[in-house]
């Protein structure tokens, strides 16, 4: 009977062990364990998906613009380009990138990097396309996105 006891006590205690490896610690464990090789990836990813998705939607609105007998080169169809795919675009690829944990030597870095790519879209909400000429936060959020090597792009 204590065999019993014991083995039941052993398999309580795994499971409650195993229970905690396996997601029920918190957001500080997940972010302390990424690596910095890990962080690259998942940000690449994100910004490569975004990048492709960004440029369907572009075709799409084109040929849209177009058949509408709208130039998408045109001030008209810049802007709405803006409104349409890269503004809304550039708030996901900011939700995703939010998403990612970030190596614990990384994230004063990665805070001001998402800090300035936040600014730059708020820029371009409010500017359109004046915000383009010369676009200082966006330009900044790439280089310094390099500096924590990442190849992402606003």
């Amino acid at each position: 009977m204590y065999r019993r006891i014991i083995g039941v006590a052993v398999a309580l205690a795994v499971t409650g062990f195993l229970a905690v490896g396996c997601g029920g610690g918190g957001e500080d464990e997940a972010t302390a364990s990424v690596t910095k090789a890990q962080f690259v990836k998942s940000t690449d990813a994100v910004c490569e998906k975004n990048h492709k998705q960004r440029e369907a939607e572009f075709a799409a609105l084109d040929k849209q613009l177009e058949s509408e007998g709208q130039e998408p080169e045109s001030s008209a169809g810049i802007e709405t380009r803006l409104t349409d795919v890269v503004i809304p675009s550039m708030e996901r690829q900011l939700e995703e990138l939010e998403a990612v944990d970030v190596p614990e030597d990384s994230e004063a870095k990665v805070a001001k990097m998402l800090q300035t790519y936040s600014k730059g879209i708020e820029k371009l909400e409010e500017e359109m396309l004046d915000a383009l000429n010369g676009s200082f936060e966006l330009a900044l959020f790439a280089e310094e996105a390099e500096t924590v090597g990442l190849n992402c792009k606003a």
